[in-house]
């Protein structure tokens, strides 16, 4: 019988009997599939804690815009507050006061009076919180009284024919009370409103380098007899008063006659009085005149001259911390108004008869203001002003023939800029606040 030969090896099949893995490897698979189970849920977690911080920041953003907006909406209300507090009693005091609007939407404002602002102008700087679900936004601003002063040119009614036109510049901020009438190609380096339509003449090129808005509200113009009332009684408790006087006689003022920071005044009649002098810095600002004024020289120092009738520019009026031709010169403190019950005329004399400079607001109340005999040949030249004119009708200053000056003078105006935070003493204010200052107020970290 042959042997059976034996080749070696098990026959049994690798990895244990009948196929099986071995319990080591079983064992490395199970782990393997809860590490990627482990994984796949942290990955889960980490997007669901993602999303939901994204979601929160997304919220917390929007909260954020909607509390800004609503410390936007506190300063817009302290403003009218303000303006209706000063509208009801000008002593009053507003520091201080603090208001709560009421709750809008999710959210709700207030604001504070926290200083006065200084300057001769009423001036407060005001903050405002708005706060949304948490979060809390400040905004702080300045604001200050709108005196008429800070208009460069402002007409309260109008003639038909009241045209602004090529040759007349604008730097400071012009108001009709009625429409904005273009013929020509003026220029304006501020924002121009009026009450009424845009009309302009065809050809017309005019420069707005800051714009133009019609259709707005009307600058109310003070009562007249409220304002001479206010610096009549300051002249008489403080200042230079002059009683009314008889038949053709008139006041004559002379600023700067007997030396610098100086008034002095005189009856012209029959017979002329004797000059009195007195210093500026005395009369608390007032000048009142219930007679016709005539008034030039050079000014050092704050005042307003008014009178109760027709008031005449008979020379030049300067300030003394100025250059001629150049306006104020750097930190000048020289403030003067001019207001006339009726007309302000440059009048017809031998010194304006080449040329006149005017540095101050003037402010025709009832009238207009204009040059005197401004439509009779010959031309005179010039006439330089250096502030504002506020009128309750428009200018009267020359005639052309063609391109040519046939009477009265050339236009040089400019606007002094110290007028949109300061303004001559008791110059009547517009009763609206302006935002002279804005700034977001970084709140600490909580």
């Amino acid at each position: 019988m042959r042997a059976r030969r034996f080749r070696g090896g098990s026959r049994s099949p690798v990895g244990g009997c009948c196929g099986r893995p071995d319990r080591n490897d079983r064992g490395a698979a199970l782990i393997a599939v809860m590490a990627f189970i482990v994984v796949v849920l942290l990955v889960g977690v980490a997007l669901f804690t993602l999303g939901t911080a994204e979601s929160d920041l997304v919220d917390h953003a929007a909260d954020g815009r909607e509390a800004f907006w609503l410390a936007e909406a506190g300063l817009e209300q302290a403003r009218a507050w303000l303006a209706q507090r000063y509208a009801d009693d000008t002593s009053f005091d507003p520091v201080g006061t603090e208001v709560s609007g009421p709750l809008l939407g999710e959210g709700d404002y207030s604001f504070r009076v926290i200083s006065h602002a200084g300057g001769s102008i009423p001036a407060y700087v005001v903050e405002s919180d708005g706060l949304v679900d948490g979060v809390l936004r400040r905004v702080r601003a300045t604001f200050t009284a709108e005196s008429l002063a800070r208009y460069q040119w402002l007409v309260d009614s109008q003639a038909p024919d009241t045209w602004i036109k090529t040759g007349d510049n604008f730097e400071g901020p012009v108001h009709m009370n009625g429409h904005l009438r273009i013929d020509g190609d003026p220029w304006f380096g501020a924002k121009v409103t009026a009450s009424g339509d845009y009309i302009e003449k065809p050809g017309s090129d005019p420069t707005f380098t800051q714009g133009y808005e019609v259709g707005v509200p009307e600058v109310v113009f003070p009562d007249l007899s409220e304002v001479e009332a206010s610096l009549r009684a300051a002249a008489i408790s403080g200042g230079v008063f002059g009683p009314s006087l008889g038949g053709s006689d008139y006041y004559e003022v002379e600023l700067g006659r007997v030396g610098v920071g100086t008034l002095s005044y005189r009856v012209v009649g029959t017979p002329t009085s004797d000059w009195v002098d007195v210093s500026i810095a005395s009369l608390g600002g007032a000048a009142w005149f219930d007679s016709e004024v005539w008034v030039k020289g050079v000014i050092d120092g704050e005042l307003t001259i008014g009178c109760a009738e027709d008031l005449y520019i008979s020379g030049d009026i300067i300030f003394y911390d100025s250059t001629p031709g150049s306006g104020p010169d750097p930190g000048c403190d020289d403030v003067f108004g001019i207001i006339g019950a009726e007309n302000v005329y440059v009048a017809k004399t031998p010194e304006n008869s080449t040329d006149c400079e005017i540095h101050g607001v003037i402010m025709a109340l009832d009238r207009r203001f204009q040059v005197e005999d401004w439509n009779k040949s010959p031309s005179r030249g010039t006439l330089t002003i250096w502030g504002g004119i506020i009128a309750d009708q428009a200018w009267r200053i020359n005639t052309f023939v063609g391109v040519n000056l046939r009477s009265g003078y050339l236009r040089d105006f400019h606007y002094d800029g110290r007028m949109s935070s300061i303004f001559p003493p008791f110059f009547p204010l517009t009763g609206r606040f302006l935002m002279t200052s804005w700034e977001e107020v970084m709140l600490p970290e909580v």
